[in-house]
């Protein structure tokens, strides 16, 4: 019983411990004029995704970006990242151009049921 309790209370120094130091990581992030730049990179990066209807998986976003940064080895050849991007760029613009042709389709049976005069 007293060792169960004293794991649980250093489980529970640990945690404060941890939430210590990511609070302290939070607020110093941001030091330095490169820290901010690659904040708004990030800030900038994931802003036109999202402003493209782009979604991602942060965690797998990042892993690559490690993995170059650090010249490990990549997950996937060159070749299969151009063909990834390349179908998944094909596949927005199709999806585009269904939704512009709809609209389209909407505007011109609007159109089309007006009367002349311009008055319903």
């Amino acid at each position: 019983m007293v060792r169960s309790i004293k794991l649980s209370l250093l489980m529970a120094i640990l945690g404060c411990v941890w939430a210590f130091q990511a609070g302290a990581v939070e607020t110093l992030i941001l030091k330095t004029q490169k820290d901010q730049v690659n904040y708004a990179i990030g800030i900038n990066i994931v802003s036109n995704l999202k402003q493209q209807g782009i979604e991602v998986d942060l965690d797998l976003v990042i892993q690559g970006m490690k993995d170059v940064h650090s010249g490990g080895k990549l997950l996937m050849t060159d070749e299969e990242v151009r063909k990834a991007i390349y179908l998944y760029q094909t596949e927005v613009r199709k999806n585009y151009e269904k939704a512009r042709t709809k609209t389209n389709e909407g505007k011109k049976k609007k159109t089309e049921n007006v009367p002349v005069g311009g008055k319903e």
